[in-house]
């Protein structure tokens, strides 16, 4: 049985994907109780496959809306469950297990709000980072992610970045 949630993530991604209107499906998304979400997201796959969907379908929407690079991934536009977060809220405390960077550094960041620390998985999965570059550099091969074929879609969305990185990097000699 499919969940509620990561099927709507999916969805959201697919209108913003056609460049379609995303504001009924925002809705339902922004006026989810957290308790419910929170239940019903109830392993690191759904929650992986939900933000991931998420973060690639806000990524669209607000490039779709002009607004630039350096402030989409700081802005609090995303609503979900009355709450208001970021790109970077997703990436760094959902997907990322609540880092922070700093310089070239990455620590636990205790200034998170309750909300992320709540949807944030509970084991770090480095492929999360190959993701998140495949979607900000559009390179990505897959239309959503499903909970069902994550860790498959996680592999070869790995394996093509670094390929792909490989083949751009100069020759030592």
């Amino acid at each position: 049985m499919k969940n509620y949630y990561t099927t709507l993530s999916a969805k959201i991604l697919s209108v913003a994907q056609s460049n379609g209107d995303t504001t009924s499906l925002r809705r339902q998304l922004y006026f989810t109780r957290a308790d419910k979400l929170e239940k019903n997201l109830n392993t690191d796959d759904l929650k992986k496959t939900f933000w991931i969907n998420i973060y690639y379908a806000y990524f669209l929407i607000m490039k779709k809306e002009n607004i630039d690079l350096n402030s989409r991934y700081n802005l609090k536009r995303i609503r979900i469950a009355h709450t208001e977060i970021s790109l970077n809220d997703i990436e760094f405390g959902i997907l990322k297990k609540s880092t922070m960077r700093l310089g070239f550094s990455y620590f636990v960041n205790p200034f998170h709000s309750k909300f992320v620390k709540k949807m944030s998985i509970q084991e770090m999965d480095y492929r999360i980072h190959f993701v998140i570059q495949s979607i900000t550099l559009k390179k990505t091969i897959f239309n959503y992610y499903d909970s069902e074929l994550l860790n498959e879609q996680l592999e070869e969305t790995m394996k093509l970045f670094i390929s792909q990185k490989l083949q751009q990097a100069p020759l030592f000699q």
